[in-house]
């Protein structure tokens, strides 16, 4: 195991802690483009593997990373070999025309790719969209598509996922529930076409919400990760309550038909709690779910109701739970909100780290599992470990056989590649990466 010891706008906070990325944004040329080819991404990539993988061959990478103090963000690209082809295009910092609001502090990208390859920047306490045309080693400068408002800012309405289903059509998630004064909005999927950045309508949730037992207030759907199957959308629900205390019933995925914007099933994820972070096997038709349990009821139940779900996905149309492996059979702590598939029906997975927050005193380590979903015993090894919490975050491209990590320990190497194998789920450590501005990797997501 790799092992290593140890919201603001204002540009004041940025240049704090990275005066570096506020000089480059100032070299940075920020353009406005309408159309142009979409790359070819299929080249070196084996027939069968690119038929399988029809939706998840990447252009590149994208990666969000993030000051020490949560301040600012800067965005920079790996190219599809996982090899640093821009690094901070885009930050806190950054102004243009056609960039009327700059990137917040709290910021993450669509982990879908796009039908024409654009990345989407999703500004959750802002509530805004970014879209960004890039292309890898040959950008000298960013292509800017276009901004759009996706509803009430301070994490009013708290987009959380996107996902096009077309170059007219998209889907957010939409976690907050906001009363317009004539009544509530969100807790939904909001529908915009991306062409033109307008939106298009909305399909509410809130009536596929769990309800927590024993509360008074009634739980909103909080819907979370967007997920492309076949020819439908799922979408992950936290099922939380409306009252500040975000108390979690049981997780549940719908399934959203884009053709009539219908919920078209509907899954209780029987014994999971706050799951967030979600891929979609298209070899092993399976959806596979890390859940994080609530933080809200405490230690002992949060860890009992953490966990990963795997859901046959074969009729996209009468999805099944066929297993949920509590965390507690491979992990001293409750999972994180990551997760990447290695190999056949192996995912990697973050076991949160345990701190005292009043004496920072490490309780348990960071881990990084790659957990086999199909063995009985045995089933996860550990391949990345950091002190302290809330560090590290997994993304993972099946094509191309790459593991990608994330650390945001201060101490750095901030990013970590390690080679995988489809068919076996080995993982073999390749590199480290680290950045001259001194940003920490938050989120990893391809284009």
């Amino acid at each position: 195991m790799k092992q290593k010891t140890t919201w603001l706008w204002t540009l004041a906070g940025v240049a704090v802690f990275c005066g570096a990325c506020l000089e480059e944004a100032a070299k940075t040329t920020i353009s406005i483009v309408e159309d142009e080819e979409i790359p070819d991404v299929s080249a070196d990539v084996p027939e069968d593997v690119a038929e399988v993988y029809a939706n998840f061959l990447p252009a590149g990478f994208i990666l969000v990373a993030g000051a020490p103090d949560y301040s600012s963000v800067s965005l920079s690209l790996l190219d599809r070999f996982g090899d640093l082809a821009r690094e901070d295009f885009l930050n806190s910092g950054s102004t243009a025309p056609g960039l009327s609001m700059t990137l917040g502090s709290d910021v993450v990208v669509a982990r879908t790719p796009s039908p024409n390859r654009d990345i989407v920047v999703i500004d959750r306490g802002n509530s805004v969209l970014t879209w960004i045309a890039a292309r890898t080693a040959e950008i000298d400068e960013v292509q800017l598509r276009g901004q759009m408002i996706v509803g009430e800012a301070f994490y009013g309405h708290n987009p959380q996922d996107y996902l096009a289903v077309s170059p007219f059509k998209a889907y957010v998630s939409r976690a907050g529930i906001v009363d317009d004064g004539d009544g509530y909005s969100g807790d939904d999927l909001l529908i915009v076409d991306p062409s033109n950045r307008t939106e298009l309508g909305t399909i509410p949730l809130s009536e596929f919400a769990r309800q927590s037992p024993g509360s008074e207030n009634p739980n909103y759907a909080a819907p979370y990760r967007l997920l492309a199957v076949e020819d439908l959308v799922y979408v992950v629900l936290q099922n939380l309550t409306n009252d500040g205390s975000y108390l979690a019933a049981t997780a549940s995925v719908v399934a959203v038909d884009p053709g009539n914007d219908t919920v078209i099933a509907d899954l209780t994820v029987d014994g999971l709690e706050n799951c967030s972070a979600a891929a979609h096997s298209k070899p092993d038709k399976k959806i596979f779910l890390a859940c994080s349990g609530n933080f809200a009821k405490g230690p002992a139940l949060q860890f009992a109701r953490s966990g990963i779900a795997v859901i046959d996905v074969t009729d996209p149309r009468n999805p099944n739970l066929t297993k949920t492996i509590p965390a507690d059979d491979f992990a001293a702590t409750p999972l994180g909100f990551e997760l990447g598939l290695v190999g056949p029906a192996k995912v990697a997975v973050v076991a949160n780290g345990e701190m005292n927050w009043d004496t920072f005193e490490v309780i348990h380590d960071e881990v990084i599992y790659v957990v086999d979903t199909t063995a009985e015993t045995n089933i996860a090894t550990d391949i990345y470990s950091v002190e302290g919490a809330f560090q590290l975050s997994v993304y993972s491209d099946p094509v191309q056989e790459r593991l990608y990590v994330g650390d945001a320990y201060w101490a750095g190497p901030f990013f970590s590649v390690y080679d995988t194998d489809r068919l076996t789920g080995q993982v073999e450590h390749l590199r480290d990466l680290s950045f001259a501005n001194g940003f920490a990797v938050r989120t990893i997501a391809i284009y």
